[in-house]
């Protein structure tokens, strides 16, 4: 009898034991969420660098627009495709090889 009351309390003990173990790996706030969560900041964080990066360039690109006229219509030209009074915009189209 005392041998039975053994073993049933030590398969009690098993069952907390597993049941615990599948807190800690599985639950909410378990290990492999937690490493998930850590993947998915690391991949935020990157992305909040790259966006950091551009927004300075972007920055830097309009305060040199402010200060030079000549940046300015560089941009216009460039970027908007615009010209200036008496001239004339011609745009070449190349048609693409068909072999």
């Amino acid at each position: 009898m005392n041998c039975i009351r053994r073993y049933f309390f030590i398969i009690i003990l098993g069952v907390v034991f597993v049941l615990l173990q599948y807190e800690f790996w599985f639950s909410d706030g378990g290990l492999i969420q937690n490493h998930r969560l850590k993947e998915r900041l690391h991949r935020e964080k990157s992305v909040l660098m790259h966006q950091l990066k551009e927004n300075e360039a972007l920055r830097n690109k309009v305060i040199k627009i402010k200060k030079d006229p000549c940046e300015l219509e560089a941009h216009a030209r460039g970027e908007l495709g615009m010209v200036k009074r008496g001239e004339e915009y011609i745009e070449i189209a190349i048609k693409p090889d068909e072999s």
